[in-house]
């Protein structure tokens, strides 16, 4: 997918977003946040492996 197209889609998908109610959205991000939060772990190592390689190709540095 190019940026044009998830740019489109980001788009549609706002639309639609913006007619769902209040307490819908809170769920999803209730959900979200318990997901993030039971995949923590897995989230920072993998992180740390993309900033390891990214030093390691001496590319530029996120911060």
């Amino acid at each position: 997918m190019d940026i044009k197209q998830a740019s489109k889609q980001a788009k549609e998908a706002s639309i639609r977003l913006a007619a769902v109610s209040n307490e819908i959205k809170n769920k999803a991000l209730g959900e979200v946040a318990n997901a993030l939060q039971a995949n923590k772990l897995d989230i920072l190592s993998a992180n740390k492996a993309d900033l390891e390689k990214a030093e390691a190709e001496n590319l530029a540095s996120p911060y």
